[in-house]
């Protein structure tokens, strides 16, 4: 808007003039009033979507990593028992010499004797340029990748993939193994209760005896019930359900460094093992025969078999030696056997029947690997 002001006259806020003027003079000061408000809303909202900027990028730093966290595997027995039953690594020598680094890993980890092992895969290729990409599947379903078979993601910031874990509690459909606090309780009052389902989520169901309003007990139903509102009756101690979890890093720097570890920060390799005797096996019952008088017990075994049960010592079987081979086998106690063998699959390093030299990572000679 344009205002024209008379000859003689100045829109300087020290002159006195009519009526006019001061008009004029007015809707100038509401003017630079309005648009001084307007600059101040403008930089008010500036600033406020600087500071959204800089708390976006804030979170961002802090949260530099990408979670995948999976569908929680439970486990019937008390205890967990984590162990790398398979673990295997290639790398591509060709693929390093030309610039396209490629590397793939796999593990199979065991939680539980008659579950089956966690079938982890992952697959890595370095460019020179940086540009990463990776591939994870868990048990045949893709995590990170494309939806084609073999198909690679880009990477744009690190990958965590976690695989919580978690026992079940002893007592469960004990009566008043248990005690419960209700959680809209304002005094320390704790009730008898009995666990009748842990939930693969990680809450209980419980039957509680609470008084009625005649003084009576009765039995209350409650469902979705954390452990932090229940203890043991006997010993008055918190409730613990033993949990871990397997944690998959791969960097975005360097992808190839990547690691598998537990709950502790310890890699998983650390925990290789087998369960004895394997699930395979079939499970042996020993029979056992008393007289009435109690004086004779009659068994299906040898006394020899019965002190190797009792004492679970570790037996050497056979031990077989040769240039590029070594087997042992070994007995836990009267009925785990196994056996273990170490071989280069190939005498000269980098060398393959079919492929000869080129194309060929190769093996380490068997001399280094002892």
């Amino acid at each position: 808007m344009t205002i024209a002001l008379p000859e003689g006259h100045s829109a300087d806020a020290n002159s006195t003039h009519g009526p006019a003027s001061r008009m004029l003079l007015g809707v100038g000061q509401a003017t630079k009033a309005t648009k001084n408000e307007e600059d101040s809303s403008v930089s008010t909202a500036s600033l406020d979507r600087d500071s959204a900027d800089s708390s976006r990028s804030t979170n961002r730093t802090s949260s530099s990593s990408l979670l995948l966290k999976q569908r929680t595997l439970c486990t019937e027995r008390h205890e967990l028992d984590v162990m790398v039953m398979e673990f295997s690594c290639q790398d591509s020598a060709v693929g390093k010499a030309v610039g396209r680094n490629c590397k793939h890993m796999h593990w199979r980890v065991g939680y539980d004797r008659t579950a089956a092992p966690i079938d982890i895969n992952l697959n890595v290729q370095v460019k020179k340029m940086h540009s990463n990409e990776i591939r994870i599947e868990c048990d045949n379903e893709v995590i990170v990748g494309g939806p084609v078979e073999h198909a690679k993601t880009k990477m744009i910031e690190d990958v965590c993939c976690q695989w919580p874990l978690r026992a079940t509690i002893r007592g469960i459909s004990e009566h008043s193994f248990f005690e419960f606090r209700p959680p809209y309780s304002t005094s320390d009052s704790w009730f008898p209760a009995t666990v009748t389902f842990q939930r693969s989520d990680g809450l209980f169901d419980i039957i509680v005896q609470e008084p009625s309003q005649y003084g009576r007990l009765k039995d209350v139903k409650y469902t979705a019930v954390d452990k932090r509102n229940l203890r043991e009756a006997s010993t008055g101690r918190p409730l613990v359900v033993l949990e871990d979890f397997l944690v998959l890093e791969v960097p975005k720097n360097d992808p190839l460094q990547a690691t598998l570890k537990l709950a502790n920060g310890e890699l998983a390799h650390n925990y290789f093992g087998r369960p004895s005797p394997p699930p395979s096996a079939q499970n042996r019952e020993l029979c056992f025969q008393v007289s009435n008088d109690r004086r004779l017990v009659t068994a299906d075994v040898g006394p020899s078999m019965l002190a190797k049960f009792v004492s679970g010592e570790v037996q050497s079987v056979m031990s077989d030696v040769e240039r590029l081979r070594r087997k042992w086998t070994f007995q836990l106690g009267p009925l785990a056997e196994h056996t273990i063998e170490i071989k280069a699959l190939y005498s000269l390093q980098g060398y393959h029947p079919s492929r000869g030299w080129r194309g060929f990572s190769g093996v380490r000679p068997f001399r280094n690997l002892l």
